[in-house]
């Protein structure tokens, strides 16, 4: 094939745009907050989708994790490591033990107390005892069998 057939040196294919017999519509770009800019209305062609599954992106990340957790392990049982960069030891052990135990919110029974309060008076607002006669205490002898 001689190279003006082809549309470029002997052997290679043509531009991109030689290619295509039709030209493309100018597309304005929307810049974005990062930078970065997004075609206005897509890709010609391409309607988009909703991306990869999250069931896919766990997956990916549980992967990663499996891979992960054996090096951290290394890093915390490393005994130079721990006299040279005691801060990348404490990182590691850090996230061994929060993603390994997780992390615990407590709360003080007087918390929970004061946020049961404020529940029942949200409830007695929307739902007050004389416009809906009978709701009101059927909804709390509900939270008081659930908070026995």
């Amino acid at each position: 094939m001689a190279a003006a057939e082809a549309g470029g040196p002997e052997g290679t294919p043509a531009p991109a745009a030689a290619r295509r017999p039709h030209a493309r519509k100018a597309v304005t770009k929307v810049e974005q907050p990062h930078g970065g800019a997004l075609l206005s209305g897509g890709v010609e062609g391409n309607r988009g989708g909703t991306g990869r599954p999250k069931s896919e992106v766990r997956a990916l990340a549980l992967e990663g994790a499996e891979r992960a957790i054996p090096v951290l392990i290394d890093i915390v049982e490393d005994a130079q490591l721990r006299k040279k960069k005691p801060a990348v030891v404490a990182i590691a052990g850090d996230k061994l033990l929060k993603y390994g135990l997780g992390t615990q919110k407590e709360i003080t029974v007087d918390e929970v107390k004061g946020r049961v309060r404020k529940t029942i008076d949200a409830a007695r607002e929307l739902l007050p005892p004389e416009a809906y006669p009978g709701l009101f205490a059927d909804f709390m002898a509900r939270l008081n069998a659930i908070w026995r």
